[in-house]
């Protein structure tokens, strides 16, 4: 576990993943996990001897000489998006064949990727003409990521004049072509270095991606955990379009050494149905009430079952500013001009998952993708009166 600023040993890190999909398949047998010093002093054992006498119910615990100290997983705040890749730089994505790998590249293309080496075993017909289509440079290199002798050989083949500054690596069942590909640019001065995987705190992940997380706080580097990408296969977790959070990416250029999950849930079922506890504390916690809720509250129905027309418009369009300025963080006593992209007001797609997840505690349905569909609060507001009067909006 990553405590006072040390980084995680990988190998130490896959047997934690090991343990968290134990707690996930038999939480009535579950114990927990205890991360240990390496000289075990007196004070240490002491403190082993607290943790495993506890009945906290915390289950992933590191022992440290400033203390004890639990593992959490925390809401991140949305950031300002200020990463650009450098001009002329080089992008390596890996793991090609993966649905996260056109969103990711598209992300990067965005922010001034001009230049990309792909690596597939399968062709990628889309994500090369869709890159190309942007007036990127494309190379796709046919193999496996977990070839050493053949990363090694593409890596060595880019030119200095485009120097190699990010790389994406798309983890599936194994570590192996991650750890390799860390490696190989262990002596390169990276813009950015991104290990995607699916999230090892969820159930139903390959236990082996927490040695990623420990590999990304290693080399300053962000490893993404994603959650499932279609309904239904978990309690709590919903689908979530990796098009729609991809502007995580923006981490990676801090160089800080992250681990971030990435999920559309409801953390409360997220505990009840998988066992855990300690871990989703913070999350499985009622968020503070908002103003727009509490004003919104019960009465919002009311209002616009008795309005019509453009009076039910104007209720809905308020609800609509009211809760851009909430979720960007604009002043409540400024306007929202109605006819603005959204885009331009500054929203990413993190900010149209949190602005879908606040109307839905509304009970108004509205999809993340919707803002894109309808790209500014007057035809938001103008989808969503539709929507409430066919009655599939409720």
């Amino acid at each position: 576990m990553p405590v006072e600023g040390t980084a995680a040993d990988p190998s130490q890190a896959q047997l934690w993943g090991f343990g968290q999909a134990m707690a996930a398949e038999s939480p009535a047998r579950w114990g927990g996990l205890v991360d240990l010093p390496g000289p075990l002093d007196r004070r240490a054992r002491a403190r082993l001897a607290q943790v495993l006498a506890a009945t906290d119910g915390e289950d992933q615990l590191a022992i440290r000489p400033a203390g004890v100290f639990a593992r959490r997983l925390v809401r991140l705040p949305i950031q300002e998006d200020k990463a650009r890749v450098p001009n002329g730089a080089t992008v390596l994505i890996t793991g090609c064949d993966s649905p996260l790998a056109a969103p990711a590249a598209r992300w990067l293309a965005e922010h001034g990727a001009e230049r990309f080496v792909l690596v597939a075993e399968t062709p990628v017909p889309e994500l090369q003409s869709g890159l190309l289509g942007r007036g990127a440079s494309v190379d796709l290199v046919r193999g496996a990521a977990a070839d050493r002798a053949l990363l090694a050989e593409v890596i060595d083949g880019i030119p200095a004049t485009h120097q190699l500054a990010v790389v994406v690596h798309i983890a599936q069942s194994t570590v192996d072509s991650a750890v390799m590909l860390g490696e190989l640019t262990a002596e390169l001065d990276l813009a950015a270095f991104v290990l995607f995987s699916a999230a090892p705190e969820l159930p139903g992940a390959v236990p082996a991606h927490a040695k990623l997380q420990a590999l990304a706080h290693q080399r300053g580097a962000l490893h993404v955990g994603w959650g499932p990408t279609h309904d239904g296969q978990t309690p709590g977790l919903h689908g979530l379009s990796p098009e729609l959070a991809m502007s995580v990416l923006g981490r990676a250029f801090e160089r800080q050494g992250q681990s971030v999950l990435v999920a559309d849930a409801d953390w409360s079922q997220v505990v009840n149905a998988g066992g855990h506890t300690a871990l989703f504390r913070a999350l499985a916690e009622p968020e503070p009430a908002e103003p727009v809720a509490a004003e919104a509250g019960p009465s919002l129905h009311e209002r616009l079952a008795t309005a019509e027309g453009d009076e039910r418009l104007a209720i809905v369009l308020d609800l609509v500013s009211t809760t851009t300025k909430t979720v960007l963080n604009i002043p409540a006593t400024d306007q929202v001009d109605p006819e603005v992209n959204f885009l331009d007001l500054g929203f990413s797609s993190l900010a149209a998952v949190e602005f879908s997840k606040r109307l839905r505690r509304l009970s108004i349905e509205v999809s993340p993708g919707a803002m894109y569909d309808n790209p500014t609060p007057a035809a938001l507001a103008e989808h969503l009166c539709a929507e409430l009067a066919s009655g599939s909006g409720r």
